[in-house]
Formats: C-alpha cells, sequence, structure tokens
C-alpha cells in the first residue's frame, strides 16, 4: 500500500472511531469505555509513537470538540497518562508480554479517568476502575490485531 493512502486511512479510522464512541456509546455498568485511549495505548505497547499520538491527540481533540468541558481537557488527560507508558516500554520493558499489555492498558486507563475526574470536579468512584478493565479488553483485542497487521520493523523487538 502507499504510504499516503496508509496515511489516510489512519486519519480516517480516527475519525470515525471518535464518531463511534460519541455516536453509540455502549456502557457497562454505566461506564464508557474509551475506544480511542485503548487503541492509543495499544500502539505504544507496540512501540509505535507515531500511529499512538495520532489516536490520542487527534481522537482526544475530536472528542474534546464535543465534550461539554473545557477543551482539551481529554487530550490532556490521555497525554499524560500515555506519557510513562512509552518511557517504560522503550526504556525499561522491552517484552509485551500479556501482563505487561494488561497493566500497560489498565494503569494509564486509570490515571487519565483520574486526571479528568479532577480536572472536570467530578468525585472520584469505582467507576474508573470499571472504565480501566474495559479498557484493557478492548485494548488487549486491539493490540493483538495491530499486532498481527504491523510491519515486523515496527514491532517490538523480543529479547
Amino acid at each position: 500500500m502507499n504510504f499516503k493512502f496508509k496515511k489516510n486511512l489512519v486519519y480516517l479510522v480516527v475519525i470515525a472511531m471518535a464518531i463511534i464512541e460519541l455516536a453509540f456509546p455502549f456502557p457497562i455498568f454505566k461506564v464508557y469505555p474509551s475506544l480511542i485511549l485503548a487503541l492509543g495505548l495499544s500502539y505504544i505497547l507496540l512501540n509505535n509513537l507515531r500511529y499512538s499520538l495520532i489516536w490520542l491527540l487527534f481522537g482526544g481533540l475530536i472528542l474534546d470538540l464535543v465534550s461539554p468541558a473545557r477543551f482539551g481537557w481529554i487530550t490532556l488527560s490521555y497525554v499524560i497518562a500515555a506519557a510513562p507508558l512509552y518511557y517504560l516500554v522503550t526504556k525499561i520493558i522491552r517484552t509485551p508480554a500479556l501482563w505487561v499489555v494488561f497493566f500497560g492498558i489498565f494503569i494509564p486507563s486509570v490515571i487519565s479517568e483520574f486526571l479528568l475526574n479532577i480536572f472536570l470536579k467530578i468525585p472520584q468512584n469505582l467507576g474508573i476502575f470499571i472504565f480501566a478493565t474495559q479498557n484493557c479488553f478492548i485494548g488487549l483485542i486491539f493490540f493483538s490485531i495491530a499486532k498481527i497487521y504491523s510491519k515486523k520493523s515496527e514491532l517490538i523487538k523480543l529479547y
């Protein structure tokens, strides 16, 4: 495939995922998972910063456009939560084992939702952990699919 076509396809998929997340939310235990956050974190775990930033920045900005909160809070919480994970994956943990993927999505999801609740002055509750668990399962599916379709050079080298 042509690089320009792939790039445009990624942008279209980001917009489609944001529309799906906004127009057809599927609550589980009255909590809505974040498809954009789960996919962005999955790409970080695959050591693909370019795609993860596309998902986290552009997807977060699209969500910010329709959010009643101040513009930028969702994107800011996504980026703050994902930055330590990227550092851990590139510098310390180089093997994308199943437990790394699970906790690599769970912990940033908790951080993101916690920060967003602080920014929006919403009381903290157990919904944060339900949100993070939902993102983990969605992220594991995305991680598996992205690992299959990513180029071998883009994946983390197993040592």
